[in-house]
């Protein structure tokens, strides 16, 4: 059994209702900020799996998982966008798509 302690959390792990398009950490969070998430700009973000949750054999490649996020702003270069996590963290990621 893998225990998560609160010091440890994972921002890409949340909760979602069945058929709603954002986790309800995105959906208190953006209410927090005032965001309507009928109508924001949104940024899917993939990550490799971690290897404490997935086993890989040496010599293949980890998959990876897509999370829909909304963003709450980008950087002024614009190499950058802070999304709000399933979990309902903000966080800075690359917009290299």
């Amino acid at each position: 059994m893998r225990v998560i302690t609160p010091s440890n959390m994972d921002p890409w792990r949340g909760r979602w209702e069945a058929g709603a398009r954002f986790s309800n950490g995105q959906i208190f969070t953006a209410e927090r900020h005032g965001l309507d998430l009928s109508n924001c700009e949104t940024f899917v973000y993939t990550r490799a799996v971690p290897t404490r949750e997935v086993y890989v054999p040496i010599g293949q490649e980890r998959p990876t998982e897509s999370f829909t996020c909304p963003v709450l702003r980008r950087s002024r270069d614009g190499k950058r966008v802070q999304v709000i996590t399933p979990l309902g963290y903000r966080q800075w990621v690359d917009a290299d798509d």
